[in-house]
């Protein structure tokens, strides 16, 4: 665990890494003195020099970056800026794994609230402060103060954005705030990744996101100082040439990718080697489902071209069979599975962070569902109930798990009873219970209805 220096007070802060998603910082705003000085110049100085490493965002730059924002708030106790953009940059960290110290950040937002009531990034810091803690109403709200402090502030619209993005029926608002952010400045390239985000997954327009990723694409290429998180823009505009099959290219784009993973020290780079070893891998199977429906065709016909003939017929039937039997061969699945369960048995015998520990079991649980295991996943729901008694959040997450599994096994009256108590003990992802496939059957139902509308 590490110590960050503050005025007065010390407080112990462990550092996260999250999704590129979450990562942008941006920069001409934090190196112009009218926007950001201070009465110290050597306070303004160690704060432009903060913001010169973050841009890179590896791990010793992470460091270097607090560093030195520390120093700025050592040279100016008042700097509320400062303890703000500390905030951000200690949420966002550079140590892969590690937990975030919900209320050492909150502190340091109330720190430069306090200072400066009227600091935007104070604002935004706070919103997520009241994210963390469920409290979405009040993180909206947080960030129209934001908006309102800093109306050309590019940051304030896009948390704004962020937090509209995690309401699904607010997505044309989120919109609105990631292109008024984009008025604030071209050159910003976090609202085109969020924007590309939306169109690909949440409102698919797959052009429109084709068009974003390549901006941020652009701005990797063209952009000093160089933001080394734009690069995940080659993986979005393969994922989006994916979804308007168009494998050949995607394929290109992933496979630039990789080659620019090479000079990279991104702190999140096996994440994204991942996700485009993933990508590549689509591709072919992509390509390979287009040549099989060549194949299937061009037997089909010629079966068709000799209607009587049944020594092609028999012919036709041993291609399909060795065919078949070739692609046993690339069973991908099986191999994935038994890689998986070990995984989350491990993650289960380890985690202490409540977070960890749901997206093991959820992962575990999914396992049995996979192989339409019910009775198994039954059987492991009701046991992880009895280890995690005391966690009142976790239940929650099992109690939806329940439901979900009762609800495939066509036990509608369980699944009922199962969901209203993972709503009464605080899952709230509405959107999620709305679209979840299991709870076809159920969605009419006034005990369903009930869960979802009296919360």
């Amino acid at each position: 665990m590490k110590h960050f220096y503050f005025p007065a007070l010390i407080i112990p802060v462990q550092i996260i890494i999250i999704q590129a998603a979450y990562c942008q910082i941006t920069y001409n705003y934090y190196k112009n003195p009218n926007k950001i000085g201070s009465p110290n110049p050597e306070a303004t100085a160690n704060f432009i020099k903060s913001f010169e490493f973050i841009m890179q965002w590896s791990g010793e730059d992470t460091d270097s970056a607090i560093y030195f924002m520390q120093k700025a708030i050592q040279e100016d106790s008042l700097y509320a800026i400062a303890y703000a953009s500390l905030g951000h940059m200690i949420k966002y960290g550079g140590y892969n794994g590690s937990s975030v110290d919900k209320d050492s950040i909150a502190k340091l937002a109330e720190i430069a609230l306090k200072i400066n009531p009227v600091c935007g990034d104070a604002h935004t810091l706070m919103s997520w402060v009241h994210y963390m803690d469920a409290n979405y109403q009040q993180a909206i709200e947080s960030c129209k103060k934001a908006v309102e402090a800093e109306p050309d502030h590019r940051e304030t619209w896009l948390w704004l954005g962020v937090r509209y993005t995690h309401m699904p029926e607010k997505l044309d608002s989120a919109i609105d705030a990631f292109n008024k952010s984009l008025e604030a400045d071209s050159l910003f390239g976090q609202p085109h990744q969020k924007l590309g985000w939306i169109y690909l997954y949440y409102k698919p327009d797959y052009e429109k996101a084709a068009y974003h990723f390549r901006k941020m694409v652009c701005l990797f290429e063209e952009t000093e100082p160089r933001d080394e998180r734009m690069i995940i823009g080659y993986y979005g505009l393969g994922e989006a040439l994916l979804k308007m099959k168009k494998p050949g290219h995607a394929l290109d784009t992933f496979n630039l990718l990789l080659k620019k993973c090479n000079n990279s020290t991104i702190n999140w780079l096996d994440n994204l080697l991942s996700w485009t070893y993933s990508g590549i891998t689509r591709c072919h199977l992509m390509q390979a489902d287009s040549v099989t429906n060549l194949f299937i065709a061009h037997n089909l016909a010629t079966q068709e071209n000799h209607p009587g003939d049944i020594g092609i017929k028999l012919n036709i039937i041993e291609e399909f069979e060795g065919f078949s039997y070739q692609l046993k061969e690339f069973n991908f699945s099986d191999t994935l599975k038994q890689l998986r369960m070990p995984l989350c048995e491990q993650v289960l015998s380890n985690a202490t962070d409540d977070y960890e520990i749901n997206r093991a079991i959820e992962s575990k649980i999914l396992l049995f569902q996979e192989g339409k295991e019910y009775q198994e996943a039954e059987a492991a729901l009701k046991q992880f109930l009895v280890e995690y008694s005391g966690k009142n959040h976790i239940k929650s997450t099992i109690c939806y798990l329940q439901a979900c599994n009762y609800a495939s096994m066509d036990k509608i009256n369980k699944a009922l009873k199962c969901l209203a108590k993972s709503v009464k003990r605080g899952f709230n992802d509405f959107y999620r219970i709305n679209n979840e496939p299991a709870f076809i059957k159920l969605r009419n139902h006034r005990r369903f209805l009930k869960a979802v509308n009296d919360n």
